[in-house]
């Protein structure tokens, strides 16, 4: 590649990978342009992009590979980045795009016998194996997750009013049985 070319690349994906906190790293080798296609077009529908990036590249540009300086690189999430390799990036604060992501590649790869081959990832600062990736795709979405919580504020206030309903349901009964034993008394001192 030509300085001026891998500067423009250089640029261009950082650019689009600039606030990228999350990310999962898949290995595409040995898909064949329809298959391409339709992992992209899948990935899309999803709201996840796919981006092809040379290793060296991503590993000065992910936010992530730049924060350690001059420590270098953390050897597992240098481990992401050999071989053919296409990110699915998240923005920051936007974990669930990845979660998003990784749902799509786990039906995806279920549809398609497991020819895509997953190398992991980086979740909110954790570097994840491929295993951990597959997991991700198992959380609710935030919408779910949402409405879990919901339920469960909404739970308490719910067995309250239950249990107030049936306090006073008693407190009715109580006084319909006092009111007719008395008018059984009445009736019984009329009688005689």
């Amino acid at each position: 590649m030509s300085k001026k070319l891998k500067e423009y690349v250089s640029r261009d994906l950082n650019r689009k990978l600039e606030k990228a906190a999350c990310f999962i790293a898949i290995n595409y080798q040995g898909l064949n342009s329809l298959e391409t296609y339709d992992l992209r077009k899948t990935l899309r529908d999803g709201g996840v992009k796919m981006h092809v990036v040379p290793n060296r590249v991503a590993m000065k540009v992910l936010p992530p590979a730049r924060q350690n300086g001059s420590k270098g690189i953390n050897p597992a999430l240098k481990e992401l980045f050999k071989g053919p390799t296409a990110l699915l990036v998240g923005k920051e604060g936007m974990e669930e795009q990845v979660i998003a992501a990784a749902k799509v590649l786990a039906q995806w790869q279920k549809k398609n016998k497991d020819k895509l081959g997953i190398k992991g990832g980086l979740f909110s600062g954790h570097v994840l194996g491929s295993k951990e990736v597959l997991e991700l795709a198992r959380f609710p979405d935030r919408r779910t997750l949402l409405a879990q919580v919901a339920g469960l504020f909404q739970a308490p206030v719910r067995n309250l009013a239950v249990a107030t309903q049936q306090i006073l349901g008693r407190v009715v009964y109580a006084l319909q049985a006092i009111k007719d034993n008395l008018e059984n008394k009445e009736k019984e001192t009329s009688k005689s």
